[in-house]
């Protein structure tokens, strides 16, 4: 690799180059974010060849609009809502439901009773069968929230709706979520729930 795209230079380095059209700045950014932008668009769709071919998408569109990007230090962000509307995109065209696989949920300790880690695989199991219970909208709100971790700032402004859209969408996800986890009502201290921030309250 040229020593200019080495990875200890900064996005926006390379993406004022690969604005210029310099083709291994370009895949250097590739190489750097593929693997987040597939893992948000394997959690949406649940299918990863839909996802895979997401990202091609994904980055097929950030080359086209890359010079049009006037301010290089946003690309993270910018590089975000593309992935989050492209993903969406897929969805609709598809006429997909939004799930959730939780990969990334956090494993249980080394050190943990083989109980406690059976019993948030059991949790984990119900978490996504109640995720895929959801409405849509509301799907893709909590998931872009709590397993995501975007704002509700950010959420609008990639969905293209208000802000109190966000917000109510959000509230009224986890309420269905923590009403269809009741019988784990008493793992509320669980990693799962503490991380997704839907727990049982």
């Amino acid at each position: 690799m040229d020593e200019r795209t080495s990875k200890q230079e900064p996005d926006d380095a390379l993406v004022e180059r690969a604005a210029r059209g310099d083709a291994p700045s370009f895949d250097e950014l590739v190489e750097r974010h593929k693997d987040g932008v597939y893992r948000t668009a394997a959690r949406i769709l649940r299918d990863r060849d839909e996802a895979f071919d997401a990202v091609q998408e994904v980055f097929l569109r950030v080359y086209r609009a890359l010079p049009r990007l006037s301010d290089r230090s946003r690309f993270g962000p910018w590089l975000r809502k593309i992935a989050v509307r492209t993903t969406l995109s897929f969805l609709e065209k598809k006429g997909r439901h939004v799930s959730q696989s939780l990969e990334s949920a956090p494993e249980a300790a080394s050190n943990e009773r083989p109980d406690h880690a059976a019993s948030d695989r059991e949790l984990g199991e119900a978490i996504r069968a109640a995720l895929g219970k959801l409405p849509a909208d509301q799907r893709t709100a909590v998931i872009l929230c709590d397993i995501e971790g975007l704002s509700y700032e950010e959420i609008a402004d990639v969905c293209a709706i208000p802000k109190g859209t966000v917000m109510s969408r959000i509230h009224y996800g986890r309420k269905k979520l923590r009403d269809m986890l009741r019988s784990f009502q008493g793992e509320g201290n669980s990693p799962l729930f503490r991380t997704t921030g839907f727990g049982v309250r």
